[in-house]
């Protein structure tokens, strides 16, 4: 779907689903909107409320089964699609890790999909993509993903009537609970493109670090101890 693009172009994806989404009350949060810390909080907090909204729709106790045997989870509390002939996808998420001392992170990244279709409209939705395999983890930590490509991808849109037996069995990297509200319900995830957001990450912790220092080092912000609380059901 993308091939190889510079930082600056997936950021213009962002931009031009802000700009088609512009006519709608719904809004995008992009990285090159925002720098400070403040903004990267906000993302977070956002991040914890998903949390509790997925745990309490119609597929709450899919997702709990889905992240008691989690190796991570990626949480992007507002994923905006816009389109009108050309569509595009585009967001801010956090990854958490579990370790033996429980979730590390978060870690911020961008996460962007572009496309050709027919329809036109706009959907915002709370996404938690969580990840069920070692393989799928090493993936995200890499400098970039492409899912259904380099990873396995499936989808349980919430109220969309699937059963507790199609998501507990799926045999994929990575299982996403999506609660969309617009005229894209049930789109596919597959070609979006995840990449770690360095600059929100430097804002966040203070200093450059990758996502893999972030997650399995000892970089630590207090002000996330909320959203990890929550993804540990309290």
């Amino acid at each position: 779907m993308f091939g190889m693009r510079t930082r600056n172009s997936r950021h213009s994806l962002v931009f031009t689903v802000a700009a088609m989404a512009a006519m709608s009350p719904l809004a995008i949060v992009a990285p090159a909107q925002a720098q400070q810390a403040s903004d990267q909080q906000q993302i977070v907090n956002e991040a914890a409320a998903t949390v509790t909204a997925i745990r309490n729709s119609p597929q709450g106790k899919d997702f709990d089964a889905q992240l008691a045997n989690a190796r991570a989870v990626m949480i992007a509390p507002s994923l905006v699609k816009a389109g009108f002939i050309i569509g595009g996808e585009g967001g801010v998420g956090v990854l958490l890790a579990r370790s033996s001392n429980g979730w590390t992170g978060p870690a911020f990244y961008d996460i962007a999909k572009g496309g050709i279709g027919l329809q036109a409209g706009v959907q915002v939705s709370e996404t938690i993509f969580v990840v069920r395999t070692e393989r799928g983890l090493e993936k995200l930590l890499s400098d970039k993903v492409t899912l259904g490509g380099d990873v396995s991808i499936a989808v349980a849109s919430v109220g969309a009537g699937v059963s507790g037996s199609s998501t507990t069995n799926m045999d994929a990297d990575i299982v996403a609970f999506s609660n969309a509200k617009g005229l894209f319900g049930g789109a596919s995830l597959d070609g979006t493109v995840v990449v770690p957001e360095e600059d929100w990450n430097r804002a966040y912790y203070g200093q450059s670090m990758t996502a893999d220092n972030i997650l399995r080092g000892n970089a630590s912000n207090g002000k996330a101890e909320t959203l990890k609380s929550r993804l540990s059901g309290g």
